[in-house]
């Protein structure tokens, strides 16, 4: 029973991490690249501010903001890198005790933690500076990426 809410609990956590993911992410995705790689503030996603109609004002706001997020997005996609590193090499070995398994995952859902919690923010950071139209075509346009770009859910180097 305690293993069946352990599980639903991790489920739930890692589909709200790519919601949200999702959510701030229109166009940060291109084929299996992370989130972190792409921003809708570089020259390459540009066409998300357009959209939005985002004044020199509020681009002068936003990209600081977007710089930061995807540092620390940065940081926190290294540290989940090594704790999957360090949990295969613990399942893969035979020596390794449930302990050392269940405190790598415990680690790794404190980090998806921090990773959902900097994303809300950064959304509710956004949201403060676009006006009530502008919210609504970003999440709208937030919501329509999600249900047509299914591979934003798609870590680099998975199928």
């Amino acid at each position: 029973m305690k293993n069946k809410r352990l599980t639903l609990v991790l489920v739930l956590s890692l589909s709200m991490n790519a919601a949200f993911l999702a959510v701030t992410g229109h166009g940060w995705y291109h084929g299996n690249h992370p989130a972190p790689e792409i921003c809708h503030l570089t020259g390459k996603e540009d066409h998300l501010y357009r959209e939005l109609g985002l004044t020199q004002a509020q681009l002068a706001v936003v990209k600081p903001l977007a710089d930061q997020f995807h540092q620390s997005l940065d940081l926190l996609s290294s540290d989940m890198g090594t704790l999957k590193k360090t949990m295969m090499d613990l399942l893969e070995n035979h020596d390794g005790s449930w302990a050392e398994i269940e405190n790598a995952r415990r680690d790794m859902a404190a980090v998806q933690d921090s990773i959902q919690q900097t994303v809300i923010n950064h959304v509710l950071d956004l949201r403060k500076i676009l006006a009530p139209d502008q919210q609504k075509r970003f999440f709208d346009l937030l919501r329509r990426s999600m249900q047509t770009r299914p591979e934003m859910f798609t870590a680099k180097g998975n199928p």
